[in-house]
């Protein structure tokens, strides 16, 4: 009589389950990452425009359509900014030749200190506009949910 004895598996199984149990790590990974962070990547890194306005702080209570608004009307505005990264390379150029000058006149750092506050004054200036504009579009019921999710602690 006959014995059945099972078949083994073809050999390129086992390498595709150690492979597909690694796909399956690697997406379980990335979904609790973005959960332990704090949501999706807009969220986490929001456009580098509204982050130049000193919005970013002001971003995370909002919903995500608020958001994308305000990147929206922020990017429309890009060319009023007063601080790009031009400008941004002169002023860290100008900071350097006054930390190294000699005599060293701390008068000079403050002055380009003072030019780079100016800078970053005005692109808040631009930001603040563009916050207030989307506030004043908002319900009333829009306004205290906003109001609300100010005073909830930033989550970490």
């Amino acid at each position: 009589m006959a014995e059945n004895t099972p078949s083994r598996p073809a050999r390129w199984v086992k390498p595709l389950l150690v492979v597909s149990l690694a796909v399956n790590l690697i997406v379980a990974g990335l979904i609790g990452g973005a959960m332990l962070r704090g949501g999706p990547p807009e969220q986490m890194h929001p456009d580098r425009s509204v982050s130049a306005l000193g919005l970013r702080l002001y971003l995370r209570a909002l919903p995500a359509d608020q958001r994308r608004q305000i990147a929206k009307d922020a990017r429309a505005r890009r060319g009023e900014f007063k601080l790009g990264p031009k400008l941004i390379r002169a002023h860290m150029r100008a900071l350097a030749a006054a930390v190294e000058a000699e005599p060293f006149d701390p008068e000079t750092l403050r002055v380009v200190l003072s030019a780079q506050s100016a800078s970053v004054a005005g692109n808040m200036a631009i930001g603040q506009d563009i916050l207030i504009d989307r506030i004043a579009a908002m319900t009333e019921a829009e306004r205290k949910e906003f109001a609300a999710a100010l005073r909830k602690p930033p989550r970490r």
